[in-house]
């Protein structure tokens, strides 16, 4: 059809009509450029097309805007669902699960996410921007979580839950009122052998005979015959006596300089049992035991910021005087140690504010 008007109309009619398709046709090439503001919008505009759409409330937290405008339409219409909510993760390239409050607690809207990886730090006011924007608008986030998750305490569902200890693990950053608490756990076995132990003045090669004059354990703990003294305890001895000197985990970074060291929560001589897992090796403590159990926890905002590119056993360290005596994160000018360090192991872990390292040693001689 050239015209919509019918047959009847009069001159005049048919002449605007003639007037108008010549005007049509010279601005159709701009109504179609009109249209690639949505179909292909270009650098300088793409932030303006993003607000149209409603999407620009996300725009401060995902970094690249034409991702964004092509995945935002869904979830622009599912915003306030849980998808929305996952595909708001999508857009950082996370994936994760939404763990909701019992309906009992007195904060019963507000809810957790657990990550399957843990983002940079620079990330993570973009997590939370992105997931506030995705919620439910009368729920809550409070905490994002990956690897470290202390829940909160609920004794018998008292009074006393509405307290601190309702609060959680995790630690905030600014400008966000989520806590973050992520963890990493790294284990070693590590063998030390005489070039490790002779500083110490203790070392005896397993199998050696042991005089009773070096034996450092109470006469009533030693449970072996007379003629196997020797080759039964040498270890045993030698493990105990390290035991006791006590120990710090020291982070390094890449040029060898000392971060900090972390005092250990769990020092033991060990067996076969199922108290720890290293590897695949499980161990419980015993007051015999040939091997030793090393575990330090760094707590949120040790050495934040920093590249620990390899970890070492401080034994024999301890705070410096003036220092705490109990401080459980020492800064190296607050640390004095009289033997170098042993067991060094590559470990490459950036340590941030809001996550807890775990490192692990089970120590065999040699």
């Amino acid at each position: 059809m050239e015209t919509l008007f019918p047959p009847y109309i009069d001159p005049i009619e048919k002449r605007l009509d003639v007037f108008y398709k010549k005007r049509l046709t010279l601005l159709e090439p701009y109504i179609n450029q009109l249209g690639e503001r949505w179909t292909d919008p270009q650098p300088g505009l793409i932030p303006r097309v993003i607000d149209d759409v409603g999407l620009g409330i996300l725009s401060p937290y995902v970094p690249n805007l034409y991702d964004l405008y092509e995945e935002g339409w869904e979830w622009n219409k599912r915003r306030g669902t849980i998808k929305a909510l996952y595909d708001g993760l999508s857009f950082l390239a996370l994936t994760g699960t939404r763990e909701l409050f019992p309906d009992r607690r007195k904060f019963w809207n507000s809810f957790n996410v657990h990550l399957e990886q843990i983002p940079t730090a620079d990330l993570l006011p973009n997590v939370a921007g992105v997931v506030n924007a995705s919620k439910p608008e009368c729920a809550d986030l409070m905490r994002v979580i990956h690897g470290y998750n202390i829940k909160p305490a609920e004794p018998s569902f008292s009074r006393l839950s509405n307290v601190h200890l309702s609060a959680g693990s995790g630690a905030r950053i600014d400008g966000v009122n989520s806590r973050f608490s992520f963890g990493e756990d790294r284990s070693f076995q590590i063998t030390l052998g005489e070039a490790d132990i002779d500083q110490f003045g203790f070392y005896v090669a397993p199998g050696d005979a042991l005089p009773w004059k070096d034996v450092a354990q109470p006469w009533k703990d030693i449970n072996v015959p007379w003629r196997d003294l020797g080759p039964g305890l040498a270890v045993a001895n030698m493990a105990r006596q390290l035991v006791a000197l006590g120990v710090f985990v020291g982070f390094y970074r890449p040029d060898g300089s000392l971060i900090g060291a972390r005092r250990v929560k769990a020092l033991h001589q060990v067996q076969a049992g199922s108290t720890y897992k290293v590897g695949e090796d499980l161990v419980s403590p015993h007051i015999n035991g040939s091997r030793i159990l090393v575990e330090a926890l760094t707590a949120f905002n040790d050495g934040a910021g920093e590249l620990a590119q390899t970890v070492s056993l401080l034994f024999g360290a301890s705070p410096k005087a003036g220092v705490k005596k109990g401080k459980r994160w020492l800064q190296p000018t607050e640390l004095e140690f009289p033997f170098s360090a042993v067991g060094t192991q590559e470990i490459a872990l950036r340590m941030t504010s809001t996550k807890r390292d775990r490192i692990r040693f089970l120590i065999n001689f040699i």
